[in-house]
């Protein structure tokens, strides 16, 4: 997919709720979108030890359950 292409995903119509329910939407390679939704999870994993991987992740933008998510992880 080149980056001139991601206009013709409507990627938008998934995080605003036009077309399907909002819901979980996983996007690889977002850091190629030109217009990103305004709130967020960004995840990133990153290669540990020989036994797996580390997941960073970070809240972008406001989010009503952040406390619980906090307390969660």
């Amino acid at each position: 997919l080149q980056p001139q292409e991601i206009g013709s995903l409507y990627l938008a119509a998934y995080w605003e709720g036009r077309e399907v329910l909002p819901g979980i939407t996983a996007i690889e390679w977002a850091s190629r979108l030109s217009l990103p939704p305004p709130h967020y999870l960004a995840i990133q994993l990153i290669q540990g030890t020989m036994s797996g991987r580390l997941a960073k992740i970070e809240c972008v933008g406001e989010f009503a359950f952040y406390e619980s998510l906090r307390i969660a992880i």
